[in-house]
């Protein structure tokens, strides 16, 4: 999709459906934070929520693999940092 092409209902609505459960999971983390369970402090992202919704959707769009996460899930990840990362969007 180009940045002029207008996107279906459908589409709109899953766009709209993804950004409004990232605001929700955030206003969760806030308001429970004060409980102390979380072993690191959040980087909340309110009011950003159409920048990852639109970024995923554009990748997902081009065929790029893009995970996202369940809310409170287990995770298992390793870390690896080289270094400062550069992203090219062309």
């Amino acid at each position: 999709m180009s940045a002029t092409d207008v996107a279906s209902a459908a589409v709109r609505k899953d766009l709209y459906y993804r950004m409004l459960l990232i605001r929700r999971v955030e206003e969760r983390i806030k308001a429970n934070y004060h409980r102390r369970e979380m072993r690191s402090p959040p980087h909340l992202y309110i009011g950003h929520e159409a920048v990852a919704t639109g970024v995923c959707a554009a990748l997902r769009a081009e065929g790029v693999r893009v995970e996202t996460g369940v809310f409170g899930a287990r995770m298992e990840l390793e870390l690896v940092n080289d270094g400062p990362v550069t992203i090219v969007l062309e």
